[in-house]
């Protein structure tokens, strides 16, 4: 892959260098899993959609800010997503995220207001 300068936010908002090999990596270990590509095409297969991902993320106007480009680890997975499913890997794309960030934030807030709830009401010691 090409030498880029892009800072990646994570979900904790910690900035780290954006790295294509992390995509390349994931997306073929979901291919193998999946079954879609013939395992001695999962490699190619994993550099082609790291490549759409690439091109997407440097043609996306709001990656620039402040004079850096930037992107969340969100939109990387909405970018590589939609890359799978437009080569025609929707069950790769399926299994690399199963559950959105949003819906997987939202599963987590009730565990935690019930934890709140507990300690509130001395159901819980704080140790």
């Amino acid at each position: 892959m090409s030498d880029i300068n892009m800072t990646i936010i994570k979900r904790d908002g910690s900035r780290v260098p954006y790295n294509n090999e992390k995509i390349q990596n994931a997306v073929a270990k979901a291919l193998m899993a999946s079954g879609e590509v013939a395992t001695k095409r999962v490699s190619t297969s994993a550099q082609i959609i790291g490549l759409l991902v690439e091109c997407e993320l440097f043609d996306d106007p709001t990656a620039a800010r402040n004079g850096q480009m930037e992107a969340t680890v969100e939109h990387i997975q909405d970018l590589v997503e939609a890359a799978l499913m437009e080569q025609g890997l929707p069950k790769t794309a399926k299994s690399l995220y199963p559950v959105p960030p949003a819906a997987y934030e939202d599963a987590r807030d009730p565990q935690r207001d019930s934890r709140r709830e507990e300690d509130h009401r001395g159901l819980r010691r704080s140790q």
